[in-house]
């Protein structure tokens, strides 16, 4: 009656859980080889997690990267220009302005999210590329008068400051490229690790299925 008492308790157990292995007593050896992999399922999901995380900072980062490139490299045109149409001039330098304006506040969004996976790649790429607006956006307002300035700056000195920051977008587009690099190594590494706990030897023996057939039905009844 005890046994029938503890076979049927079991079933209910099952029946309730879903699982096969709910104790120690349904199988040990199988319920360490379920638990292992119940871990190694959570360890993926967190890494999944972050590398989707990671690559939502670069793509907003690479989309960045683009839009300040072109936004500098339309502001050299414009300053080695005549000073002729003044006013298109500065209505297109505005235009841009707010392009630079809208992908900082990008910046803002992300920062958070680099912050929260402590990846210090791409926390320092987005520093990098907030340093690079925060540089330019005041010199374009200057040059271009957009906003009210005591003194402007001279032409040689904004295309010097395109320059430089030309120069420090290709050190984020180089930053971006490395974190790419990162995120597929961080999931070769666990692909292999799940790959050498599936070649444990352990793992292997609960895994193996005994062959159900005889060795006359192997044999086909032939000796």
């Amino acid at each position: 009656l005890n046994a029938t008492q503890a076979a049927l308790s079991r079933s209910f157990s099952r029946l309730s859980s879903g699982q096969r292995l709910n104790t120690a007593s349904d199988d040990a050896a199988g319920l360490g080889v379920s638990q292992a992999l119940e871990v190694q399922r959570h360890e993926a999901e967190t890494v999944l997690q972050e590398i989707t995380t990671v690559l939502t900072v670069v793509s907003t980062g690479e989309s960045v990267v683009t839009t300040t490139k072109n936004a500098l490299t339309r502001l050299g045109q414009l300053a080695a220009t005549n000073s002729a149409h003044p006013e298109r001039r500065r209505a297109e330098a505005t235009r841009i302005l707010r392009g630079l304006t809208e992908a900082r506040q990008q910046l803002r969004i992300v920062m958070p999210l680099a912050n929260q996976v402590r990846d210090e790649d791409a926390e320092n790429m987005v520093r990098g590329l907030n340093r690079v607006i925060d540089e330019i956006i005041p010199a374009v307002s200057n040059y271009f008068r957009i906003s009210r300035s005591s003194s402007r700056l001279s032409t040689r000195v904004f295309q010097n400051t395109i320059s430089g920051q030309l120069l420090a977008l290709q050190t984020q587009e180089q930053a971006t490229l490395q974190i790419i690099l990162n995120i597929y190594a961080m999931a070769n590494d666990r692909m292999q690790e799940a790959e050498d706990f599936m070649g444990d030897e352990t793992t292997n023996e609960y895994f193996e299925f005994p062959s159900t057939m005889t060795e006359e039905e192997e044999t086909g009844g032939q000796e």
